[in-house]
C-alpha cells in the first residue's frame, strides 16, 4: 500500500508540524522531509487553488517539483487544459482533478487524449458511500459506483475518495465500498479522510486499497511517516 504526506500549501507557506519541526513551513523542506522520512510520493495541495478555482501558489509548487525527485500529485484549482499543461511542465507526475471532472466528464475525456490517462487523477468527496458535491450528498453507493466506472471507461485508473463525514474514512461502511469498487472497476484506490493511527492503516491495507493520503495524522504527530512506510514495503 502507498504512503502519500500531504504537503498543503496556503499563501506560498506549508501548514507546521505540531511536533518535532514546529519552525517548519515551508514547503519544499517539509515535502523534503517527508521524502527522508521514506515517502515515494507527495501529495501536493494548492489550498489557496481549491478556494478560487485555479492555482495559486505556482512559486512554491514549483520549487517543490524541481526540487524532489519522487512523483508528485498536485491537488486544487485544475480546471482548465493549461493548468494541467503547467503541472505537467513543472515536473508534476499527475494532476488531480476534482469538481471539474464532476461538472464535466468531458473535460475528463480530452485531458486524457491530450495528456494521457496515466498522467491523471480524479478526486471525489464522499460521505458514507455517497457523492458529495458542495455541502450535499447526491445518490447511494450506486451513483458512485457508476461515476467510477464512467471514468474508469474514459481510462482513468487512479481516483482519489476524500471522506468529508464527520468520522472520516473509518466510520460505517465505507471503506469496505471502497474496496468494492476497486474490486469491480479496477481503479486504484487512494482514500483520506482522518486516518489518524497505524491500526487503521492495518486494516485499510488489509482490503487491498492501493493507497492513502495522510494529513492531519503527521502534522499532529499521531503517525510517524518513517513507522507507516516501513509496515507496507
Amino acid at each position: 500500500m502507498k504512503i502519500y504526506p500531504s504537503v498543503e500549501i496556503v499563501n506560498g507557506q506549508c501548514r507546521k508540524l505540531k511536533t518535532g519541526l514546529s519552525s517548519l513551513s515551508n514547503a519544499e523542506q517539509t515535502a523534503l522531509h517527508w521524502m527522508d522520512e521514506g515517502a515515494d510520493g507527495i501529495h501536493l495541495v494548492d489550498i489557496d487553488g481549491i478556494k478560487t478555482g485555479h492555482i495559486i501558489n505556482t512559486a512554491a509548487i514549483k520549487a517543490v517539483a524541481y526540487a524532489l525527485p519522487v512523483p508528485l500529485q498536485l491537488y486544487g484549482g485544475i480546471r482548465t487544459f493549461k493548468e494541467i499543461e503547467f503541472a505537467m511542465n513543472c515536473g508534476i507526475r499527475r494532476a488531480v482533478i476534482g469538481t471539474k471532472a464532476m461538472l464535466s466528464p468531458g473535460f475528463v475525456k480530452e485531458s486524457v487524449k491530450l495528456f494521457g490517462a496515466n498522467r491523471l487523477i480524479v478526486s471525489v468527496h464522499i460521505s458514507d458511500g455517497r457523492l458529495v458535491y458542495g455541502e450535499r450528498e447526491t445518490g447511494g453507493f450506486e451513483m458512485l459506483l457508476n461515476y467510477c466506472m464512467e471514468m474508469r471507461r474514459m481510462k482513468i485508473s487512479r481516483m482519489i475518495f476524500h471522506d468529508v463525514s464527520p468520522m472520516g474514512v473509518m466510520s460505517g461502511n465505507s471503506l469496505e465500498l471502497l474496496a468494492e469498487i476497486s474490486d469491480i472497476t479496477g481503479i486504484e484506490v487512494i482514500i483520506s479522510g482522518k486516518i489518524m493511527t497505524l491500526k487503521e492503516l492495518e486494516k485499510i491495507n488489509e482490503t487491498g486499497i492501493f493507497g492513502v493520503v495522510l494529513d492531519d495524522a503527521l502534522y499532529e504527530g499521531k503517525i510517524r511517516l518513517k513507522d507507516a512506510v516501513s509496515l507496507f514495503k
